[in-house]
Formats: C-alpha cells, structure tokens, sequence
C-alpha cells in the first residue's frame, strides 16, 4: 500500500494527472486522511476504555479486601474499618504509591496505567472512609427520634422509602 501512495505521490507532483485522474487522486488522499482520523480516534477510545477498566478493577479490588477486613481491631480493640499499614488505610498508601509511581515514570509508555490504578485505589480509600463516616453517623443515631438509617443493606430500601417519604 504504501508503495502505491508513493508511486501515485510521484505521479501527481510531476503533474502527470490531469481531470479525472486528478479528482480521482484528491479522493484517495481525502480518504487516507478520514482513515488516519479513525484509527487515532479509536486509540483514543480504546485508551479510555482500557483506563476506566483498571482504575474500576483497582477499585474493586482494593474495597473487597478492605470489605473482607471490616471488623479488624487494632491492638487496643479499636475498629480499624479495612487493612491499615501502620497508621495508613492500604487504598490510601498503595494509591499514593501507584500514583508517585506514575508521576517519575516508572512504567514508562504505561505510567498512565498507573496513574489509572491510583485513583482506582483512592477512590476505594474514598469510599471505604465514607462509609466508615456512615457507619459511625448511623451508631450515633441510634435511639435517635425516628429510628437510625440501615448500614447493613437489609433494611436499606425501607430506609431510602421512607426518608423519600418525608
């Protein structure tokens, strides 16, 4: 193919095309020029795609281990909601990793994987502190006029039925 485009380059800038030849000539580079939009939007696209799918694999990954860990203690019995290092929630820590990691290039033509992976991560620690912050909201209602808001799910829908109610 590329042979062709050569050969027929050559043709027209030696002004061998004339008329029909010519028209037929803008039409081919007209096309190669549609062809090289699409293939860089589907790169694009592609690219999106494939960073939405590792930042909610992350995500995911990080709140069920964070989710399988929710009633740990520390040391002193206190709640720890998830896995912590040390004093850091594991999505917090490896989120800051995975992005340090991305911002110094060190995956080089994927750092932006990385980058993906990090907030996938962070967003876990997001979400895993909301609800944390839910939970203890809910332990403080308790007894509260009005009862308290489910945090268990199984009376979740009971719950949003009546606050819509209201």
């Amino acid at each position: 193919m590329a042979g062709t485009a050569l050969t027929l380059h050559k043709a027209h800038t030696a002004g061998k095309f004339t008329g029909m030849a010519k028209s037929l000539y803008g039409k081919y580079l007209s096309s190669e020029k549609a062809k090289a939009k699409i293939k860089e939007k589907t790169e694009e696209t592609v690219g999106a795609i494939i960073d939405s799918t590792v930042t909610l694999g992350s995500t995911a990954v990080l709140a069920a281990i964070q989710g399988v860990n929710w009633d740990n203690k520390d040391k002193n019995g206190k709640p720890t909601f998830g896995v912590r290092v040390g004093p850091i929630p594991l999505d917090l820590g490896v989120g800051a990793a995975l992005h340090l990691g991305a911002l110094f290039g060190l995956g080089g033509k994927v750092s932006n994987h990385l980058r993906s992976a990090g907030n996938g991560a962070m967003a876990s620690f997001v979400a895993t502190w909301a609800r944390g912050m839910g939970y203890k909201w809910a332990q403080k209602r308790k007894g509260a006029p009005g009862g308290s808001p489910s945090v268990t799910g199984a009376g979740l829908a009971d719950d949003v039925a009546n606050m819509l109610a209201q």
